[in-house]
């Protein structure tokens, strides 16, 4: 479970976002999560939280990924051991250096 506290440090920009939102991963679709590095930084992670608190995803981000600049990579709507997972709102975050930089909600909508 995640305690999540945020501290502003400057190295992200206002802008990142994820589209498509929502999406639906029963029909293999996925979201772009972009942002942008103001600075340079040595390590960086994103993950996913569910309602409950619970940490279900998470990807380290390599170097390539903590220069300054835009950046996007892909989630396919599944936890840690691949499984898809159910319709509702998720909670992505991107920490820069120990601290949480940005919270995005993922709604996950699977309808046929």
């Amino acid at each position: 479970y995640a305690t999540v506290i945020f501290n502003q440090s400057g190295l992200l920009s206002s802008d990142t976002y994820n589209y498509p939102n929502p999406f639906n991963n029963y029909r293999n679709e996925n979201t772009t999560i972009r942002y942008m590095l103001k600075n340079q930084t040595s390590e960086g992670e994103f993950f996913i939280i569910d309602a409950s608190g619970k940490v279900i995803y998470s990807k380290k981000l390599a170097s390539s990924e903590l220069e300054p600049g835009t950046h996007k990579f892909v989630w396919e709507g599944v936890n840690d051991l691949g499984q898809k997972l159910s319709s509702g709102i998720y909670f992505g975050f991107i920490k820069l250096n120990s601290d949480i930089s940005k919270r995005l909600k993922i709604v996950i909508h699977n309808k046929w």
